[in-house]
């Protein structure tokens, strides 16, 4: 039962975690190409955000139409080299682990026999040495202390055990040893003084850890070529057909492919078609490697007794090697990795040449016989398995003179990257930046080196030195990070032609590269060329969710034809979608949500604007309180106008006019810089409400204010708002000609037509009595122009209606919409300003395209607020719904309601000084008239 137990606690201890450890390390390594490809050196996507033009409206005078614009965000995704990352908690989590594997090792080789133990324990002291825990400066600087400890901890205890109790078993060994080893690295760890000494530990002990996984790498020479035969050996086993053909098919296939895995690495070829990644043949090699071990220890005598011990110390290879690859890796540790590739690559060939010349040598005559030669194929009657194993060592060290020595470069250059990756992580950049460019000298294919330099020049203010090491990449190792910083850089210089140099010089290292290819077609967008960047987005191998939002920003900001498509799980893209929707004026078939924003970022307030532009689906109260929780933040005046403007666009789109209004005045008076802006859209709000002598003091207050986009219809809303000498000014000033209809005789008067007289009306349509605003309505004789003025009477003026009247707009509008649909509409709203009745809910009226959920949001509907105030017992209340309608409209009955709530809540001198304010547009005899028929 003992014995059973213990079997258990062995294998766990020194197979199945061992195992464990190697399977988390493929799968990482895996992952890390899948998804991660960049490892430490990522290229994300930066935001910028341009304006367009859009329309939010459309504004019809009856004599003209104006389009009320506003801007939509048009997010740019452009890639940018960002600093590279540190990954401090992995590095030391690896290193531990890598502890952890060598203190088990040491256990199991204390099993090994005398000799082979003296090999083992001269290798490890050797591993130790260069592992660089004196660097963790326990004594004075010099002194060996650190390495002392180890080597104390680490294999003091195997050596006297091995020494003095030559039968312990694991039993008694492992409690030892692996404690001791664990003490040892607290102990290391604890007594360093340096900063990080965890960190310090584990970035020296991958020196050690990359010597084991070239000893791995070796070791596997030849598990694949092995590993075929065995299997096509026990496949015939009792069949008996020519499995040579096969063996010799497929051996020879796979040595072909290392060789142009081989020749790829080394620079000697460039293959037409794609292939696969060295570390598959790593995790191919090492996983039938394990079987192929399993069979040696049953067929040759092995220097340990148990089984476990050989599995458990190749399986503690093939952990350390996995890590060691993924640590090269994830930390663009370029020459470790080249290392790695090139010592598997190199025994890869050595090996697996030699081993198959081996089976030939050997076995040739009773391959196909269907006899279980697996069972002998390492101790043949001549030509022994050993020999094979040194002269594919030899071809090995051939392969490393052929490829110039460069192994020993790699080596020193990975240790010099292990260093400064140490500093970089602690802060001591101007050390790692040493350190990089040092490495980099003596070791070209370093991608992450100068980046790391130029990122650290950049950051110290030095774009001069920073620049010129990018450009020192350009010209002895281009990468297509340092191309994407270093253009990225020219161009905020406003060095664009250089920038576009560079991309382009870039793209013919790198063709097809979607990063390149995308920057290239953002600046080119930016140069003007938009149909060139178009092509280059749409080359793009790489069908990205950056690629197609930066498509949709570019038909929007040039005005090319839109391609639609769904981009739903892609915001930055939808956002630009909506911008193309906005420009067509057309209500989009997906929604943003808003409803989870809480910081005025680029995107969210592109997401509030572009959304609110097109449709607004949450309620009015909720979207206010958002943007005013947005205010709150600390925001520059700029991005605090941009919020106000879209606190415009909520309200345009609720109806809420008086609050719009106000808004614009605010942001006009707040912002000069953008006040002609903000002034003309209240202009155009204004004459969308028939406000036009309003209007067109506030387009002259724009024009002088630098808004200068003048069209046509405005003219005439000057010269009829009674701004005449403006309105000729402007006609001059910009070279626009008045309208068609109005013309001038030979004395300078304007000539009368239906256009003239709806124009005149409509100027004195708020502030006109009822009989003053009907008398156009009868001399109006086109059937449209009189239809218009006749629902602009029906939202203005109906509170002065009596029945005949109502009928009259009845019959007038009838004629004039006699299609079934819009005469139901027509109906419908007479019946909502004649008798109160509510409108459809399923449609907006065209003729009233306004949502009715307050009827005081908008003064100019002067029928809608009378009847709010009627319906008001507060006579407070009432006046102060009165007193914000005064404001805006100068419509007599409302006033007249104001000076009579004035006087109602004991206010007489208001009420006199609002009948003064009425006598600057009234006549006196109209004031008198109006006071004796509507004031008690």
């Amino acid at each position: 039962m003992k014995s059973t137990i213990l079997k258990r606690i062995f294998s766990y201890l020194f197979v199945f975690l061992p195992a464990s450890i190697a399977v988390i390390g493929c799968v990482g390594l895996i992952a890390l190409h899948l998804f991660f490809p960049k490892g430490a050196l990522p290229l994300i996507p930066g935001m910028t955000g341009e304006m367009v033009n859009i329309p939010l409206g459309y504004i019809s005078l009856g004599f003209g139409q104006l389009t009320l614009e506003t801007q939509n965000y048009l997010l740019y995704q452009v890639f940018e080299s960002v600093p590279p990352m540190d990954f401090p908690l992995q590095s030391q989590l690896m290193g531990l682990l890598v502890w952890i594997l060598f203190s088990l090792g040491i256990v199991l080789i204390s099993g090994f026999n005398r000799y082979p133990f003296i090999a083992s324990m001269a290798a490890a002291i050797f591993l130790l040495v260069v592992s660089g825990v004196n660097d963790l400066g326990l004594t004075a600087l010099g002194q060996n202390s650190g390495l002392l400890i180890a080597l104390g901890g680490l294999l003091l205890p195997a050596i006297l055990i091995h020494t003095f109790f030559p039968y312990a078993g694991l039993e008694t060994r492992t409690p030892i040893i692996l404690p001791v080893a664990l003490i040892t690295w607290f102990t290391l760890i604890y007594f360093s003084p340096v900063p990080a000494p965890t960190l310090l530990l584990a970035e020296n002990i991958s020196l050690t850890a990359m010597v084991i996984s070239a000893i791995f790498l070796v070791y596997i020479g030849h598990s694949v070529v092995s590993s075929i035969y065995v299997l096509l050996a026990k496949l015939n086993q009792g069949i008996g057909i020519k499995i040579i053909w096969h063996f010799l098919v497929l051996s020879i296939a796979y040595i072909v492919f290392v060789a142009l895995l081989y020749m790829q690495l080394t620079g000697e070829l460039r293959a037409s078609f794609p292939l696969p990644s060295v570390f598959w043949v790593f995790i191919l090699a090492g996983a039938l490697g394990f079987w192929e071990t399993t069979r040696k220890i049953r067929q040759i005598p092995q220097p340990y007794t148990l089984p476990l011990i050989g599995k458990g110390v190749y399986l503690i290879g093939f952990a350390i090697s996995s890590l060691v690859w993924l640590k090269a890796d994830l930390t663009v540790n370029a020459p470790m990795a080249d290392f790695l590739q090139h010592i598997l690559l190199y025994a890869q060939l050595g090996f697996g040449i030699l081993f198959f010349l081996y089976l030939i040598a050997n076995f040739l005559g009773i391959m196909n016989t269907g006899s279980a030669i697996e069972k002998i194929m390492y101790r043949p009657p001549f030509f022994p398995y050993f020999h094979m194993r040194m002269g594919a060592l030899l071809s090995v060290v051939v392969l490393a003179i052929y490829s110039d020595g460069i192994v020993a470069v790699q080596v020193g250059s990975a240790s010099t990257n292990l260093s400064a990756d140490y500093y970089q992580t602690i802060g001591k950049k101007q050390e790692a930046a040493i350190l990089y460019e040092y490495s980099f000298d003596r070791y070209r294919n370093n991608p992450k080196n100068l980046n790391a330099v130029a990122h650290y020049y950049f950051e110290e203010r030095q774009p001069t030195p920073a620049t010129q090491v990018l450009m020192r990449s350009f010209d002895e190792r281009p990468t297509v990070n340092n191309i994407v910083l270093l253009t990225s850089r020219l161009h905020n210089a406003s060095k664009s032609s250089e920038a576009l140099f560079y991309l382009q010089e870039g793209l013919k290292y790198f063709p097809g590269n979607p990063y390149l290819l995308n920057n290239l077609a953002i600046l080119k967008s930016k140069l003007q060329q938009p149909i060139e960047a178009r092509e280059l987005l749409k080359s793009m191998n790489d069908q990205s969710p950056v690629r197609d939002a930066n498509l949709q920003a570019l038909y929007a900001i040039h005005g090319l034809d839109w391609e639609d498509q769904d981009l739903t799980p892609n915001l930055p893209g939808q956002i630009n979608r909506l911008a193309n929707y906005n420009l067509v004026a057309e209500i989009a078939p997906f929604e943003l949500p808003t409803d989870s924003i809480r910081v005025p970022s680029l995107i969210n307030r592109a997401t509030l604007r572009n959304q609110w532009s097109n449709v607004a689906h949450s309620e009015l109260y909720n979207d206010l309180d958002l943007l005013d929780a947005l205010l709150a933040h600390e925001v520059s005046p700029s991005l605090a106008a941009e919020l106000l403007e879209t606190q415009v666009i909520r309200n345009y789109r609720e109806g809420q006019l008086n609050d719009l209004i106000a808004t614009l005045g605010s942001l006009a008076r707040n912002y000069s810089g953008s006040a002609g802006f903000y002034l003309s859209m209240q202009a155009k709000v204004l004459a969308g409400q028939m406000d036009l002598p309003k209007a067109a003091e506030v387009i002259t207050a724009a024009e002088i204010n630098g808004f200068s986009k003048i069209e046509q219809d405005m003219l005439p809303l000057l010269y009829f708002g009674g701004q005449q000498e403006a309105a000729i000014r402007l006609a001059e000033n910009y070279a626009i000609p008045f309208p068609n209809w109005m013309k001038w005789d030979e004395a300078g008067k304007l000539m009368e037509n239906d256009t003239v007289t709806l124009a005149k009306g409509l100027a004195d349509l708020l502030a006109g009595t009822k009989k003053s605003v009907w008398q156009p309505l009868e001399k109006i004789q086109a059937t449209p122009l009189k239809a218009f003025y006749a629902i602009e009477l029906l939202l203005r003026k109906s509170h002065w209606f009596e029945d005949s009247d109502f009928q009259e707009i009845r019959d007038i509008l009838e004629s004039a919409y006699s299609e079934s649909e819009n005469l139901a509409k027509v109906h419908s709203l007479l019946a909502f300003f004649q008798h109160d009745h509510p409108l459809p809910d399923e449609k907006l009226n065209p003729f009233f395209p306004y949502k009715t959920k307050s009827r005081v949001a908008n003064a100019y509907w002067t029928p809608l607020v009378l009847g709010e105030v009627r319906n008001t017992e507060d006579p407070i209340d009432a006046y102060n719904l009165l007193h914000t309608a005064t404001r805006f409209n100068r419509d007599p009955l409302l006033w007249l309601e104001l000076v009579k709530f004035s006087r109602r809540i004991g206010q007489d001198a208001y009420a006199s000084n609002y009948l003064a304010e009425m006598g600057a547009w009234l006549s006196t005899e109209e004031l008198i008239d109006l006071q004796i028929k509507y004031l008690p």
